[in-house]
Order: C-alpha cells, then structure tokens, then sequence
C-alpha cells in the first residue's frame, strides 16, 4: 500500500461533530489551507510491457534506475509536447538516449536538453524551461528539494537510483566494525538510499544499532552538500559512529560538519571498500570565523543572489534586505549565475563584505580565496547581531571548557576567543526545521515542537512523549479487532466498540525500535496490517499525537496543522 495516497476532501475534527460518521467528502472549510494531495498514478501495462520501449530501456545501464516508464507515462497523460530533460554533469551522457525514448515513444515534438552545469536539486532549472516554452521539466539524479507547488512549470523529479552490493556492503561494516558492534549511523546520497535502507535489518540482524536520520523535508538518510541531520549532542555522539554510502566526500562532509563529533567512515560501492574520512573542524571554523568578524567592520555589503537554477531565494534576500535596512547598512544586490573569485574581485574596493544567497559551501569551501569576506546567510546573521556566533558564551563563568565569551564580557580577559569551541556551526539550508537564514521552501510548523536526540539512551526527551489513538467508526456496531506492536512493545489484542477508541502513550527513539503498526480487522476485513506510528506520517503530522479514525470506507488522519480529519487510505487500495 502506497503511503503517500490521499483523497481530496477536508473534514471537521473529531470534537466538532456530533456524529462522526459518515464524514462530508467535500466539505472545504476555506479559512483553512488545504492540504497536500498525492495521486496514485499507476503506470499501464501497455507501457511496463512494450517490447520495443524495453529494448530501448535496455541500452542504459541495468543498474541506474531512470524510470523511463513514469516518465513516458507522465508525458502521455500530461500531453506535453515540448519536454526540458536536465541532468548533473555525471549523467548528461546518457541524454541523448533518453531524449530519443521520449520522442519515440511518448509522442513528443521537441526534447530540450538543458546544458548549464547542475550542481544539485537547488538548481532545478525550471525558469529556463517556461523560457524555452516547455510543457514539462524532468529533473534527473536529485530529490525534490524545490516543491513542485514552486516551480513554474510541472516538474518530474527522477532520483536515478544506482543499484548496489547491500551484501558486499553489510558484510564490509560487519568485518571492519563488527567487533564491538557500535551504533551505527548510516546515510548517503539519495542514488543509495534504497541501498541504505536494505542494508539496515541486515545489520540488525548481525548484532549492530542502526539509525536512518533525516533532515526534512529530503529523504531518510539523505544527505546535501548543504543540509545534513543533527546527530545529538557532541559529547553522546562519540558513542555512534557513521557510515556514509557515496563514491566522493563532498556530502559527506556536510555531514561531518554538523556533526563533528561523530567518527565518519565512507563506503565506496564502486570500489567496495571503507575509508576513514577526517575533516579538519578547527581549521575551518577558525577561517569563517576571521571572515565574520572583519565584515563586522563593513561599511558597504554586497549581497549576490545566485541565479544558477533555483539557488537563490527571493524570500532569504528580502529577509536580509530588512535586516541591512535596519541597522543603516549601504548594500547593493546582484545578480550572479556564477560566483568566482575573479568576477567579485571586479567590484574592487566598492564592496567591504559579501553575502551570497546560493551555497553556504561556496563560503566555506572557498572562502579564502575572496579578496573580501563571502559569507553565509548563517554567518551573515552573527555579523548583524542578529544570533551569537558559536565560538560566543553568554555571561561570564569559566571560560575553560572550551567556548569563549562575548568580547564585551570582562572576565574573558585578554584571551577572549582564542581557545578551541565545539558549538554548532548548522548544515541545515535546506532544512525545515532550520534557522531563519535557511533557503527551506517547507517549513516546519511554529506550533510544532522539535525533537532533540540523545543518542546516549536511543530516547528523545521526557517531554515529547507521543499520543497514539485508533476511532472506531465503522459502524453498524461492529468491533474493530486490533493488535499494536513495536519492536519493543507489544500491546496485545483489543477489541475496539463501534463508536470507541483505543490509545497509548509512548516515548519514541531514534533507532527504529517504536515505530507502531497494528493489525485489525473486523466482519468484512480478516486482516489489515498498517502503520500507526512510522517516520513516512508526515503528511498528518505525528509529533506528539497521531489520531487516526477507521470508517467503513477507509482510514482517515487527523492534520495537526489544519486541525482537519485527511483521507489516507481506501480499503479497495
């Protein structure tokens, strides 16, 4: 069953109504949002079963999954004529084949392949596209960072999963790391993800504690060159260690950025071989740093808004705009697809300090090579005043355990700042639940409370304790038979009324070892197994409640943001 299935239709809460069932199908509060819809889309047999279109398939490589036959599909029931096909540099080789399967076989009249160089998700070249006069745009080798509410034109996101050995890679982590069997953190980039998350039981069965993080809104276990999942706090997280599935260390170093903490070991899948990656913290931090404080002093900003793609967020220079309004500051913003050393180093003297609106790694990766101090929307918030910088310790106690006070804190004497720091510098750009500063097109509700790991115990706090409740309204009196349990936990067989509920309090951990699913069935139904508490209940929003209400044509969830009971499943489905 597709966890992503929903039915358009809006309904009261539960406490609104006097009878809860049957729910008004089409009754849309309109003060209300309306929530996401996902569509079951369901590719025909006549395409999964073309001979002809399979023999074309079978000239790319067997293991990189294009999923050519949603893409044809989404052409024919789209009607696009005119169809923009972008890829990363790594996959344009296989273009032009791609595009010739479309045209054969999908009824299109002119394939466009976009050229401009494709870093990421973020650039998504959408705008491009409505300029060609495209009908659709299909995005190959990322996750869909930019929602495709956003763009301007329908956009088909292709992840261009990279089968791999998930044997050859367990049993490498088990002869490397077996030996203590460590809690493992395991993460990659999205081509590996469904290696990833095959190799997790595996490695479960052999003894090891594993954690899938994520950072939403992008998948379990994927990691940017800009946004990676914070791991707990730095000194419980010397506890795990991670592995990280990539063939290069650029992702991977976002992850130990966030995560200094933590020993980061690479699994190579071309090379089927671990390598203990380092990354020099210290050095790093102490140059951002050097680069924030000099552009303290700035007289005259610069503020570039990349342009390559969606890199550059209209809403985060607005932002800044505000704040550069507010303090006085002269600034001038442009337009820049590329950002070098040399085209910055045109303006001369004009400019004191730059801020650039595109990729925190530009700074940070190449941040000394700039005439001027680049900085980050991040870095650019601690230069303002707007948020301490996190070499900085408010009041005034001892300064010995390694962060240093503000300068205008006396009792920090003459070596104000120069000792080492472990406070966070944030990988989270893209992250929902991220800063102000953050590029995020999703972001996470105020009225939600974040969670903080302790991978210490595997528990979040005492005080995010989640609420599981199961509603009958099935009607007609009849019962609803159910049986909850987690890998920890199970409780039992319950015999739910018609009209009554069952629930349960619990305190979830980030190893995988409370996520609820319960079977049930009733006079019609024998046995329905579904997930009652899962990382993929986003849609409905399971922070610390998931209410969810069984009726007699399919289960229901109620919408924490909305406060509106969503259809997610039929039974038929």
């Amino acid at each position: 069953m597709d966890p992503l299935i929903e039915k358009t239709g809006q309904h009261k809460p539960e406490s609104a109504l006097e009878t809860p069932l049957p729910l008004q199908r089409n009754a849309v509060n309109s003060s209300k949002p309306a929530p996401k819809r996902f569509v079951k889309n369901q590719i025909p047999d006549s395409i999964l079963n073309d001979a002809s279109l399979n023999a074309a398939i079978s000239v790319l490589p067997s293991n990189y999954n294009f999923e050519i036959h949603k893409c044809v599909w989404r052409v024919r029931s789209t009607g696009a004529k005119r169809v923009a096909l972008q890829f990363p540099e790594g996959l344009l080789m296989y273009s032009l084949v791609i595009s010739d399967i479309l045209t054969s076989f999908a009824d299109v009249a002119h394939c466009f392949i976009l050229g401009d160089v494709t870093y990421g998700a973020c650039c998504v070249d959408d705008l491009s596209a409505v300029a060609l006069g495209a009908d659709l745009l299909i995005h190959y080798g990322h996750s869909c960072l930019v929602p495709i509410d956003a763009t301007k034109i329908p956009c088909l996101y292709v992840f261009v999963e990279i089968k791999i050995n998930v044997d050859g890679l367990v049993n490498t982590i088990e002869h490397n790391l077996g030996s203590s069997k460590e809690s493992i953190v395991l993460a990659g980039t999205i081509q590996f993800s469904s290696a990833i998350r095959s190799a997790k039981p595996e490695l479960e069965k052999r003894g090891f504690r594993v954690l899938i993080p994520q950072s939403k809104p992008l998948s379990a276990g994927e990691v940017l060159g800009c946004t990676a999942p914070k791991i707990g706090s730095i000194a419980n997280a010397n506890e795990s260690v991670a592995v990280f599935v990539a063939d290069g260390r650029f992702h991977l170093e976002a992850f130990m950025i966030a995560n200094p903490g933590i020993k980061a070991f690479r699994y190579d899948p071309y090379l089927g071989k671990l390598f203990l990656e380092e990354y020099d913290h210290k050095g790093m931090r102490e140059t951002r740093r050097r680069a924030i404080e000099k552009a303290k002093s700035a007289k005259s900003w610069g503020i570039v808004l990349g342009t390559l793609g969606r890199q550059g967020n209209p809403k985060v220079l607005e932002r800044l705009e505000g704040k550069m309004k507010e303090k006085g500051y002269d600034y001038t913003v442009i337009l820049m697809s590329e950002i070098s050393p040399v085209r910055i180093a045109l303006f001369e003297d004009a400019v004191d300090a730059w801020v650039q609106i595109a990729c925190p790694r530009l700074s940070i990766d190449w941040g000394d090579a700039f005439l001027r101090p680049l900085l980050t929307t991040f870095e650019a918030e601690i230069a303002l005043g707007e948020i301490s910088g996190w070499w900085e310790k408010d009041g005034c106690g001892s300064c010995g355990n390694g962060l240093s006070c503000r300068e205008s804190k006396s009792c920090c004497g003459d070596g104000n700042g120069m000792k080492d720091f472990h406070g966070d510098y944030p990988m989270d750009y893209y992250a929902q639940d991220g800063g102000e500063w953050n590029s995020s097109y999703v972001k996470k509700s105020v009225r939600l409370v974040r969670r903080n790991i302790a991978p210490s115990s595997g528990n979040v706090h005492s005080d995010d304790n989640v609420h599981v409740s199961i509603k009958n309204r099935l009607g007609n009196g009849k019962n609803l038979t159910l049986h909850c349990q987690s890998k920890d936990t199970d409780l039992g067989e319950q015999n739910v009324a018609d009209g009554s509920e069952y629930g349960w309090d619990f305190t979830p951990n980030v190893w995988g070892t409370t996520l609820y699913y319960c079977g049930m069935g009733w006079e019609e139904v024998q046995q329905f197994n579904y997930d009652a508490y899962s990382f993929q209940r986003d849609f409905v929003r399971c922070i610390s409640q998931c209410s969810w209400l069984i009726s007699a044509e399919g289960i229901y969830g109620l919408n924490g943001n909305t406060g509106f009971w969503e259809f997610a499943y039929n039974w038929s489905s």
